[in-house]
C-alpha cells in the first residue's frame, strides 16, 4: 500500500495572535494556516488517484490539537506500516532570514532519506531559489529542533518549513497561487518517488471543437418561365393582309415582298393592272 500523511500545520485560529504576519515592508500580511492549507490541497490534488493521502487537520477549520493529530497519525500508521509523513508550515524569523528546510528525526533513517528526496525535489522546482543553511535539519532532543511532531510520530515523518513569512520577499511570493502549487508538485513528486510511481500531472480535458460541416449548396432555382401570350394582331395589320391576299388574288401583285416598299416602276405596273381590270368590268 501506499500512504502519505499529509498535515497541514495548524488551524484558521490560529493567526491571530500567532502563526501569521500583519503587512509590512510594502507586502500584504499572511496568515501561515492559509498558506499550509493551500499546499497541503495541492498535494492531494495531484496524488488523487496515485496514493491514498489522510490529514488530521482540515484546510480551513479550527486548529486541531497536536496531541489528537499525532493520535491520529499513529493509528494510520499502525493500519499501514508503509505510510510516510509530511507537514506543511511557513518559517518565522528575523526579517533578513529566507530559504527553504525539512526537519527529520535524528535517529530515522527513512525519514532522513524522505527529507532528502524532499529537499532534491525542491531544488529541481525551484533552482536558485534560497535554502536556509543545508537545507536538512535533523531533530534533536533537548535543542531547539526538538519537535514534538517529528519526535512523536511512528511512521517516517518529515516537518517542511517552505519559506520565511517573515521576510517580506519571501512572503510576497508565499502569497502567490503558483509558488503554493509548485510547493505542493514537490511534496507529490517526492511522495511518488519514495514509493516508485511514475509522476505525471494530469493535464485538464479539452473538448475538442466540434466539426462544423459545410453547408450543402443551395439548390439553383431556374427563373420561373412566363407562359407566352400571342399578342393581339393590330386591326391596321389585319386589313393589311387582307388586301394584300386580295391583291394577289386579283393579280395586281405575286404575293412577294408583302411589307417592302415598291419601287416606281412596280407601282406602275399595278396600276396598269388596276386600270385594266377596271375597263374589263365596265365592259362586261
Amino acid at each position: 500500500m501506499a500512504k502519505l500523511l499529509n498535515d497541514k500545520g495548524h488551524g484558521f485560529n490560529t493567526y491571530p495572535p500567532s502563526k501569521g504576519i500583519a503587512a509590512a515592508g510594502g507586502v500584504s500580511g499572511m496568515a501561515e494556516h492559509s498558506f499550509n492549507a493551500a499546499v497541503g490541497d495541492e498535494v492531494e490534488r495531484l496524488l488523487k488517484g496515485k496514493l491514498t493521502t489522510y490529514g488530521a487537520q482540515p484546510s480551513n477549520r479550527a486548529d486541531v490539537s497536536l496531541a489528537t493529530r499525532i493520535a491520529n497519525y499513529n493509528a494510520q500508521y499502525q493500519s499501514d506500516h508503509t505510510s510516510i509523513g509530511m507537514s506543511h508550515h511557513g518559517n518565522a524569523g528575523a526579517s533578513s532570514v529566507r530559504g527553504f528546510g525539512v526537519f527529520y528525526w535524528h535517529t530515522s533513517a527513512n525519514g532522513k532519506k524522505l527529507a532528502q528526496m524532499v529537499l532534491a525535489e525542491y531544488k529541481k522546482e525551484f533552482p536558485g531559489y534560497p535554502i536556509w543553511g543545508t537545507g536538512l535539519f535533523p531533530c534533536v532532543p533537548g535543542t531547539w529542533t526538538d519537535f514534538y511532531l517529528v519526535r512523536e510520530t511512528a511512521a517516517p515523518f518529515v516537518l517542511i518549513e517552505w519559506e520565511f513569512f517573515t521576510n517580506h520577499a519571501a512572503r510576497k511570493l508565499m502569497l502567490t497561487v503558483d509558488y503554493r502549487k509548485r510547493c505542493g508538485r514537490v511534496a507529490a513528486k517526492a511522495a511518488c518517488n519514495w514509493y516508485g510511481i511514475k509522476f505525471e500531472e494530469s493535464q485538464p480535458v479539452v473538448a475538442p471543437k466540434p466539426v462544423v460541416k459545410p453547408a450543402a449548396p443551395k439548390p439553383v432555382t431556374k427563373p420561373k418561365e412566363e407562359p407566352k401570350v400571342d399578342k393581339p394582331i393590330p386591326a391596321w395589320k389585319v386589313e393589311y393582309n387582307r388586301q394584300s391576299v386580295l391583291a394577289k388574288k386579283l393579280g395586281f401583285t405575286d404575293g412577294t415582298r408583302p411589307t417592302e416598299n415598291t419601287s416606281r416602276e412596280e407601282s406602275g405596273v399595278i396600276a396598269a393592272r388596276v386600270f385594266e381590270a377596271v375597263l374589263k368590268e365596265l365592259k362586261e
